[in-house]
């Protein structure tokens, strides 16, 4: 099969004929129809994430799967699927049993540790795969395992409840997402954007409220923010009084209620384990 193969740190990538993976225990093998870019895949060639070379980058990658291992029941040949981040873990160590497995040393990633989806075939965990709706095409699908999956991950840590509001900081890759996700769960959904040819579009895709900076969030209410899954530094002139409040994750996961004033910005990520922001969308939560 052909791949595009990064051979060495800084390098450019190269079309090649590599040798097709079969799959083994756990594993399906997917014929690819897309393979999203991430910008995670130009850190990933300058070798500013662990990994070894020559490797195969490609972490949003879907297709139809053409071959299951026998020992594979929840998958069949034909089924449309796609993966994320994580292909396996331990589930044994103490980040796996907090169910902080991002943070497991044994970690195997998509693209990273396993082949990633810049290929015509690719093996995927048959339990890290996900089914997608035949409605849904393979290019809509392929960027919702990397953005979708990141935004729909700091709205599940934001631990939203239903007479909260959330405020999304950015309307970008992922922001725009968010916005969706948001509104779709029921939330009433403020957008903080600073490009207002982007407002139609954000209407659009639901927001009850755009606002432009922290002193126009704090006339429409303020919200509370989760410091572990943003980063402050994106709003204005340091008008961060109108984000009034933090429940950031302890390590055991529980959620603690300390409040600080974000106009002081030293204390901005005080409260803040393991953060990646690479990996976290601008979510906040207010209660109405």
């Amino acid at each position: 099969m052909q791949a595009a193969v990064v051979p060495a740190v800084s390098s450019s990538w190269q079309v090649k004929d590599v040798p097709q993976p079969q799959p083994g225990p756990n594993q399906v093998l997917v014929k690819m129809h897309a393979s999203g870019i991430c910008y995670t895949d130009v850190h990933q060639t300058l070798g500013r994430l662990p990994g070894p070379f020559p490797r195969i980058l490609g972490h949003e990658p879907v297709g139809e799967i053409v071959a299951v291992a026998p020992d594979v029941t929840m998958r069949k040949v034909g089924d449309r699927v796609g993966t994320a981040w994580i292909q396996s873990t331990c589930g044994r160590c103490e980040w796996c049993q907090r169910g902080r497995r991002m943070f497991c040393p044994y970690l195997k990633s998509t693209g990273v540790d396993a082949q990633g989806g810049h290929a015509e075939y690719m093996l995927m965990n048959a339990d890290a795969t996900y089914l997608i709706p035949d409605k849904v095409s393979y290019e809509q699908a392929a960027p919702i395992f990397c953005a979708g999956y990141t935004v729909y991950s700091g709205l599940r840590w934001a631990d939203p409840k239903p007479h909260e509001r959330v405020a999304v900081l950015g309307i970008g890759g992922l922001g725009h997402l968010a916005v969706q996700y948001a509104k779709a769960a029921g939330f009433e959904t403020i957008a903080v954007s600073h490009s207002p040819d982007k407002d139609k579009m954000i209407r659009d895709l639901g927001a009850d409220e755009i606002v432009r900076d922290g002193k126009s969030l704090a006339a429409a209410g303020g919200c509370r923010c989760n410091p572990q899954y943003l980063k402050f530094d994106q709003i204005d002139g340091g008008q961060h009084t109108g984000i009034a409040a933090g429940r950031p994750a302890r390590h055991d996961g529980r959620r603690c209620g300390a409040t600080f004033d974000l106009a002081d910005g030293s204390h901005l990520e005080t409260h803040s384990n393991h953060w990646e922001p690479a990996k976290r969308p601008r979510i906040s939560v207010r209660s109405a």
